[in-house]
């Protein structure tokens, strides 16, 4: 079930960041997960909809990331940047795992502490991306708080 949330959060993802924000979707998907992850730190819940939570969560935050990461790159960098935001992800995940072993104590505390930080992310995206984040419109580049800027071509001229 986990992984069928997590294939069509996928799908959808990119959808949803094009309509309202990659930022957006970003907040929203670490909600998702740390919403899962408190739920998982619970003895008396079941394991089905904390688990789709957090496969829903990290389907959207994995996707908006990587849009986030690519969409301010020249074309001919994005899949260094791509590579990059990838291997941040592994390397993010194993270090993640390895300091939740050592600090907490049993799992429902390793649970609970890796959603709070799934929330503490949710926040830190909606204050720093969802301000910043920026429609394109053709060649002009439309900011959410209304201001526009002319886009320049690669290689053009001040």
């Amino acid at each position: 079930m986990s992984r069928a949330t997590t294939v069509l959060t996928f799908c959808t993802t990119a959808i949803a960041a094009a309509g309202c924000g990659a930022g957006r979707v970003l907040a929203a998907g670490m909600t998702l997960l740390g919403a899962g992850l408190l739920l998982l730190a619970r003895t008396d819940v079941g394991v089905l909809v904390p688990s789709s939570l957090c496969a829903a969560g990290i389907g959207c935050s994995f996707v908006s990331t990587t849009i986030t990461a690519t969409t301010a790159v020249d074309r001919a960098d994005s899949g260094l940047v791509s590579g990059l935001v990838n291997t941040s992800f592994q390397v993010g995940g194993a270090l993640g795992l390895a300091v939740l072993a050592a600090v907490a104590d049993d799992p429902q505390g390793a649970f609970a502490l890796a959603g709070g930080v799934a929330l503490a992310g949710a926040a830190i995206a909606l204050a720093v991306l969802v301000p910043r984040s920026i429609v394109r419109d053709g060649s002009r580049r439309v900011r959410r708080d209304g201001a526009s800027s002319r886009r320049r071509a690669p290689g053009a001229a001040d």
